[in-house]
């Protein structure tokens, strides 16, 4: 789809595409389907901005199984390094680039999760959810260091 209709900006919107699926993986957001991406209509087709971004994970009636594969994976525990290989290879990306991604988008979130969390939770109150969220964050954060 990518390379088909948005061809013009193909190598960032994969660059994008990468970063969104590795944020998913990382905050738990096994709810990320092909519905919550969107291509834009106006002068040039373009990807539309993400949304529906956020952590299932933390909520055990709902499925620990991501709605799309990461490679050929839809369970967190089970990625591998050989469901980031076969990731890359979709996304017509080599494995080393791949990690260079995925590592930007770990010290992205590193740097924003506790000020964030520490925000929400002084807007809306103490939550045990938060707590939770912070770390099986940290864990798949943790997990994702040692894949690559």
């Amino acid at each position: 789809m990518i390379d088909e209709y948005l061809s013009d900006d193909g190598p960032e919107v994969r660059i994008n595409f990468c970063r969104i699926m590795a944020f998913n993986y990382l905050i738990g957001n096994y709810d990320a389907h092909g519905k919550n991406y969107s291509i834009i209509h106006d002068k040039q087709m373009r990807f539309a901005p993400f949304y529906d971004l956020l952590s299932t994970q933390v909520y055990p009636a709902l499925t620990p199984k991501f709605a799309m594969a990461v490679g050929d994976t839809y369970r967190a525990e089970k990625v591998k390094i050989h469901s980031l290989e076969k990731f890359a290879k979709t996304m017509n990306f080599r494995l080393s680039f791949l990690h260079k991604i995925i590592e930007e988008t770990l010290t992205a979130l590193g740097s924003q999760l506790a000020p964030l969390l520490g925000k929400h939770e002084k807007q809306y109150g103490k939550s045990a959810v938060y707590d939770e969220l912070y770390e099986k964050i940290q864990e798949k954060m943790r997990s994702m260091k040692k894949i690559q």
